[in-house]
């Protein structure tokens, strides 16, 4: 317990009030953590969210480009693309969900996450839409967990600079392997 010493001065004096403040004592020398802290039990719970979130992007992008997209008229223009808007609706409706879930498990920064995850997986889904179904969910789901897990971890670094700079960085990179593949 540190107790604090208040001087007040009145029409006869001053006067001394002590205080007690209830706090460690060496709480005044802590400095704030460089990262906040996260429990393997939340950590998990976000890759179980990404798992979740990606099987929905594959699952959408399957379902969207079978039964909305393919059933479009086809101009010479828009011939073949059915894939790709049902790629981008099925990611922006994932991305939605998987925001609101880790808005839930109170995640930090989670909006900066989803960004994240979003950009670096765009199009994953498109580029396995010609295999089976069942592949292509466990790969959207698989590559989601664990750029889910990936981001979330990353972005508990508190200075927010070097957050977007280490996540531009491996979005970059996750993009040259994901392109060049």
């Amino acid at each position: 317990m540190v107790y604090s010493t208040n001087t007040e001065t009145n029409e006869g004096g001053s006067v001394e009030k002590i205080r007690r403040v209830d706090m460690p004592e060496d709480a005044a020398q802590q400095k704030p953590n460089f990262i906040t802290d996260m429990s393997i039990q939340s950590f998990v719970r976000v890759l179980i969210a990404g798992l979740i979130a990606g099987a929905i992007a594959g699952g959408l992008t399957l379902l969207f480009s079978i039964y909305v997209f393919k059933v479009t008229p086809c101009y010479a223009e828009t011939c073949g693309t059915g894939g790709q808007y049902a790629a981008i609706l099925a990611g922006i409706v994932s991305a939605t969900i998987g925001l609101f879930w880790l808005i839930r498990l109170q995640v930090f920064r989670p909006l900066l996450v989803v960004i994240a995850v979003t950009i670096a997986l765009w199009g994953v889904s498109l580029s396995v839409l010609d295999w089976q179904w069942y592949y292509v969910v466990l790969i959207s789901a698989g590559l989601h967990a664990v750029a889910y897990g990936l981001f979330a971890w990353l972005s508990r670094i508190r200075a927010f600079w070097l957050v977007v700079v280490l996540l531009i960085l491996i979005i970059a990179g996750i993009r040259f392997i994901l392109l060049n593949s």
